[in-house]
């Protein structure tokens, strides 16, 4: 082998092991010998996409497309680094590109799907997803896409066939779990969403989320005091939530601890202080505590 070669094992040890400052110095190098060196400016390009560096990273995967057009996997990253950028037409176009060059490319479908679900193409975007799932039906995170698709669109059989699917997949995929309680919460399954949540939580104990959607499905039940003690974990665990800490408050003075409610519509307004719910909830907290006219002391 050649120092060359050396360098590009070196660099490309770098980058599959995710230490992707060093791999771009390392690649840098290669650069300095060869400037016309493809792979090297294709990995710095993606290297620059896992470290954020978004703009460079669209100017590096350019260069390298500019010494070979018709490379279908630089112009999928190609696509992510605008897709990142929040160019969503310019996107769609680098990944129809990649198409064009390597018919049937999942990567680029599932890209495309997901720009597309984020732009509020959602017609566009099932299509990408089922192209993509009739492709590789063995992705739990393309079936939650689509089955959040599917939700919004008002069929939540389909949402739930879908997110059923996911959790076939993959019985420890969190979100799946997670999006399936929502699912069936909003269908008044509060048993069934409560079990959902229950798996969540298996897998994420400390996530304020898991408790704060466990609350809810609680308190739509009527559950009150166990919908109390999951916002008291959401809290703890999310203390910058402010859903929780107004929902908290809400059911602290339904069970007459208006002062402890007040507190807890305070905090909420903390973390936004345009929050409708708890404005709304402390000013009539405040009145309650608030001792009538004729009850003032002279």
């Amino acid at each position: 082998m050649t120092v060359l070669d050396d360098m590009r094992v070196h660099a490309d040890k770098l980058f599959r092991g995710g230490q992707f400052n060093e791999a771009v110095m390392a690649y840098r190098s290669i650069l300095n010998v060869v400037p016309a060196d493809f792979d090297a400016l294709h990995r710095m390009g993606q290297a620059a996409i896992q470290l954020g560096k978004l703009e460079e990273a669209r100017q590096l995967i350019e260069g390298a497309l500019n010494l070979k057009p018709d490379h279908a996997e630089a112009w999928l990253h190609h696509g992510m680094a605008l897709q990142h950028l929040g160019q969503t037409d310019k996107a769609v176009a680098s990944y129809t590109h990649a198409l064009s060059l390597q018919p049937d490319y999942a990567e680029a479908i599932f890209c495309m799907a997901v720009t597309q679900r984020t732009a509020g193409r959602t017609r566009d975007a099932l299509a990408n997803f089922d192209h993509f799932i009739a492709l590789r039906g063995d992705v739990p995170m393309a079936f939650l896409h689509r089955g959040d698709l599917l939700r919004l669109s008002g069929n939540a059989a389909g949402a739930l066939a879908d997110y059923e699917s996911a959790l076939t997949i993959a019985p420890n995929f969190f979100d799946g779990w997670m999006h399936r309680g929502a699912l069936l919460s909003e269908a008044g399954r509060g048993t069934e969403a409560l079990a959902s949540y229950e798996k969540a939580a298996a897998l994420a104990p400390q996530s304020g989320d898991v408790w704060y959607n466990r609350a809810v499905a609680l308190q739509d039940m009527g559950r009150d005091g166990e919908a109390l003690e999951a916002y008291e974990q959401a809290v703890k665990f999310g203390p910058d939530f402010p859903d929780a800490w107004n929902n908290r408050g809400t059911l602290l003075r339904k069970a007459g601890k208006t002062e402890e409610a007040l507190a807890s519509f305070e905090r909420a307004l903390t973390i936004n202080l345009a929050h409708p719910q708890a404005l709304s909830n402390k000013a009539e907290a405040q009145a309650a505590l608030s001792p009538a006219p004729g009850d003032v002391q002279h």
